[in-house]
């Protein structure tokens, strides 16, 4: 369960807007394509006295052109039809982008999907390539979500906003104001929040040793302090870091327990491995 919600379904939110919007501009090419069809049909033979198999004849065969690839391939043998067609070629070339740009935003995210499972296969290998790959995932998945939040805002726009003109032969700019606006306001959120340096909250995960509970320890840092004539800790802490670390610096403990003062941070992996006389030569240092 925790799988499906921390990795599936961000996947699947990643793929619904360009999915919906690549199978929206090709029913919208489909639909105008029908729509230029009847309107040429009109001009040139409904008034013309058929009979009604020969005007389902004519109409069918009207249905088999496709104005969508006259538009985009602009051959010279159909300039004609495509000046007298104008703003409609138009609808098609912007139906057309759409559907591309849709495509092209599923690619980069399957793509994306591949990558970082390889990443993340290859992590296993060695701590070296465990830090290098998640550099390197680190620094392209930025790249990708900043190009993400571009590519399916503008799609999204793009349906509500040609969605009205197909549907209702119309269009509402305050759709560019009320999906634009909050769209290019997450875009430079977004862009902000990956370039920029991300705050670290200083907390810790570990137990607070107190004197009861490790009482020879406390002796051996009492021993070692007044050696080297300077202040016992305020806390010490047990943990599985891997690493010791001494600092002055505020610290959370365990996200809700503050610890104020000089904090001696202790690896429990590490004083496992360490004897007393290796871990006396460590603590000094810190």
């Amino acid at each position: 369960m925790n799988f499906i919600k921390t990795f599936t379904l961000p996947m699947c939110w990643i793929f619904l807007i360009p999915i919906v919007s690549y199978l929206f501009f090709g029913y919208a090419v489909n639909e105008r394509n029908e729509q230029v069809n009847n309107l040429v049909y009109e001009s040139l033979y409904a008034d013309k006295p058929t009979s009604n198999v020969e005007k389902l004849h004519i109409q069918e065969s009207f249905n088999l052109f496709d104005y969508a690839s006259v538009c985009s391939e602009k051959k010279p043998e159909f300039q004609t039809l495509i000046t007298s067609l104008g703003s409609l070629c138009d609808d098609f070339y912007y139906y057309n982008v759409g559907s591309e740009l849709s495509f092209y935003s599923i690619l980069i995210s399957v793509f994306m999907l591949i990558f970082t499972l390889g990443f993340f296969l290859l992590s296993f290998k060695s701590q070296t390539i465990q830090y290098k790959s998640f550099v390197i995932s680190w620094n392209i998945s930025k790249l990708f979500c900043i190009a993400q939040v571009a590519i399916q805002g503008t799609l999204l726009l793009a349906v509500c906003f040609f969605g009205t003109v197909l549907l209702w032969n119309t269009y509402y700019p305050q759709i560019l104001i009320f999906i634009g606006l909050p769209v290019g306001i997450a875009c430079i959120q977004m862009i902000g929040i990956l370039i920029g340096r991300t705050k670290i909250p200083n907390y810790v995960i570990g137990h607070p040793l107190t004197q009861t509970e490790a009482p020879t320890l406390y002796e051996e840092l009492t021993r070692i302090c007044d050696k080297f004539d300077t202040d016992l800790p305020d806390n010490v802490v047990l943990g599985i870091e891997d690493n010791f670390f001494v600092t002055e610096h505020e610290l959370t403990l365990n996200e809700d327990i503050k610890l104020i003062g000089k904090t001696l941070y202790l690896s429990i992996f590490h004083l496992k491995k360490l004897n007393k006389l290796e871990a006396s030569a460590i603590l000094p240092m810190k």
